[in-house]
């Protein structure tokens, strides 16, 4: 009988402790008509600079010619090659959609955060392509390099962007490819208000984003510092409660819900020095040099 039950031990997948969140999606802005062919995006040597997967038409009636054919108006699946991640593609016309890279571009938040190249070439949108998981490697990272991988390629070959909107980021095709691992500056940005920092993009993760207020803008950099090393911590596998403690060198930071996340919206948990003292001086530990 234990010989027998030895024989059906099925051993689970590796996984970092998470997954990625359902809502998580790219978006490529192309501002122009023309697309590249099909293999030009992906094929499954990475010949010519094209990314290593397999890309095919959801179309029915759809034949092996099409992937020398340019993409165009549909659906499409990519695969990496150990099949572990599988990716629908969707493409659009912005006429076909309510997002609406103009009108954003043109907005107070894009004159202060975006540069000059980013905001023109939102206006210059002509179609939007989409990224959407429907199954991912169980490690992640290798389903985030391959997302960004491919929309990356699209843009480079259209001389478009790369938006991911649950971190709020914008970026040029050659700006979006991921490094190995899972490396926060990457993944995440940061909703700067006068002193104080609010994470974006670790709702992707189905984590909480972090915060921290009450500094001066000398410890800005500290303060970023503080949150990177916390993201960090919980890409690595790490989770954080509400009432959990983190301790640097000379002092502790108590992690508390942050009073201004409303409800319904992303989660958000802040630290605040559990010690008598300011909050700079609880960064002191974090800043660089």
């Amino acid at each position: 009988m234990k010989n027998l039950r030895n024989m059906f031990r099925f051993a689970k997948p590796v996984t970092p402790g998470f997954g990625l969140s359902a809502n998580f999606y790219l978006v490529t802005f192309v501002p122009t008509t023309q697309l590249p062919t099909l293999s030009q995006v992906c094929n499954p040597t990475a010949d010519g600079g094209a990314e290593a997967a397999m890309i095919v038409p959801l179309d029915a009636g759809a034949t092996k010619q099409a992937l020398n054919e340019p993409l165009r108006m549909g659906k499409y699946a990519i695969a990496s090659l150990d099949k572990k991640t599988v990716i629908e593609l969707v493409i659009t016309g912005i006429d076909a959609t309510t997002y609406n890279p103009p009108a954003i571009a043109d907005t107070a938040w894009a004159a202060e955060n975006l540069s000059d190249d980013i905001r023109h070439t939102m206006r210059a949108t002509w179609i939007l392509a989409q990224f959407r998981f429907r199954s991912h490697h169980p490690m992640v990272a290798p389903a985030l390099q391959l997302i960004h991988g491919v929309a990356s390629r699209l843009a480079e070959l259209t001389d478009g962007l790369v938006c991911d909107p649950l971190a709020e980021k914008y970026a040029l095709g050659k700006n979006t490819r991921l490094s190995e691992g899972l490396v926060p500056n990457e993944l995440v940005t940061f909703q700067v208000e006068p002193h104080q920092l609010v994470s974006r993009g670790m709702v992707k993760f189905g984590m909480p984003e972090v915060s921290i207020r009450g500094f001066s803008l000398t410890y800005e950099r500290a303060a970023a510092n503080l949150l990177l090393s916390a993201i960090h911590s919980m890409l690595q596998g790490r989770t954080y409660a509400i009432g959990d403690k983190l301790t640097s060198e000379n002092h502790v930071f108590r992690l508390v819900a942050d009073p201004d996340a409303r409800a319904g919206e992303r989660p958000v948990i802040e630290f605040i020095p559990d010690d008598v003292v300011s909050v700079d001086d609880a960064l002191s530990d974090f800043v660089e040099g």
